[in-house]
């Protein structure tokens, strides 16, 4: 399969997973519900499918140490996904996926140097540029947030120090993922191995995923109380299509590339799902109130998370 061809490919599953989260609401408890039944499916049901399907291949490159190492990341990873779905009830959907994913690009493009011990290597000016920008996008994000929702939205402040922190626990899966796909091709590894670590990740997220949102339903009061099952469920699984077919997509086209693509097909993955999360932020209107100020400096911030992307591309050797 041609660079083009991954490419674009890998560009199409971020752009799904950034529109994943379109159904979630602003501080709505059905929205808990919501989380719970994607979880249930997404990081629980169809990773434990796929978990039994890469292990009848004969997987048997994974020591106990690496699932167990691979296992502790997804509750870690749980917890960052938690606090990043709060922070959305907060300050929307663009602005934390934006962060969030700019920070899991970046540990899973440095971690991937640093355990091939490459790093100084590696660090062309191209990349070093490439990571200031990335710096400088998060600041234009946080900004952004502050002049949308500063006078209008009191909680904002809390919604971005949510979203901060989760990003920094989510952060683990790109390092881990980043490690341990490498792992796999130095062992001659395929798709069926690429899953696993996925899997394994996605598993014990969901559970801690799982909790927090019980917690969140009881500390409202709303354990008991009728819901929309219907929209709960039609939008579930629509989350849940849209998040695993972007997965899906990004494994086989990672499956087919050279070792340590991450360098530039995982940033390029979390780049389009910042396009995505951006673009979808835009269609939910939650910048219709918006100042053009404030319009103006995210999509700079969007334009200047793109660029370093490129940067990142072009300093890796695509």
């Amino acid at each position: 399969m041609s660079a083009v061809s991954l490419v674009l490919i890998v560009v199409f599953a971020g752009i799904l997973n950034g529109f994943y989260v379109f159904p979630v609401k602003r501080d709505d408890i059905e929205t808990s519900f919501l989380w719970i039944f994607f979880a249930s499916l997404t990081f629980i049901l169809l990773p434990s499918i796929a978990l039994i399907y890469a292990f009848s291949q004969h997987t048997v490159i994974f020591t106990p140490l690496n699932l167990t190492c691979i296992s502790l990341v997804g509750i870690v990873y749980g917890a960052g996904i938690f606090l990043i779905a709060r922070s959305m009830s907060y300050i929307g959907v663009g602005v934390p996926f934006a962060i969030s994913l700019a920070l899991g690009t970046l540990s899973g493009s440095i971690f991937s140097s640093i355990v091939s011990h490459k790093l100084i290597k590696n660090l062309t000016i191209w990349l070093i540029i490439s990571y200031i920008l990335f710096a400088i996008s998060i600041i234009l994000y946080s900004k952004a947030v502050s002049l949308r929702d500063e006078g209008t939205n009191k909680k904002w402040s809390i919604g971005l120090a949510l979203c901060l922190i989760g990003s920094v626990f989510q952060a683990s899966q790109g390092a881990c993922l980043s490690y341990f796909s490498n792992y796999i091709k130095l062992a001659q590894g395929g798709f069926a191995d690429q899953l696993v670590p996925w899997a394994l990740i996605f598993i014990p997220c969901g559970v801690v995923f799982i909790l927090g949102n019980l917690l969140q339903i009881k500390k409202k009061g709303a354990l008991g109380k009728p819901i929309n099952k219907a929209r709960i469920l039609k939008w579930g699984l629509y989350m849940t299509l849209f998040n695993v077919s972007s997965v899906v997509l990004y494994t086989i086209a990672n499956s087919h590339a050279q070792l340590f693509s991450e360098r530039y097909l995982w940033a390029i993955f979390m780049g389009a799902i910042v396009l995505g999360s951006t673009l979808c932020s835009f269609v939910k209107r939650e910048w219709v109130s918006a100042s053009k100020k404030a319009i103006s400096v995210n999509l700079i911030g969007m334009f200047v998370l793109g660029l370093s992307i490129f940067m990142m591309c072009y300093g890796s050797g695509i």
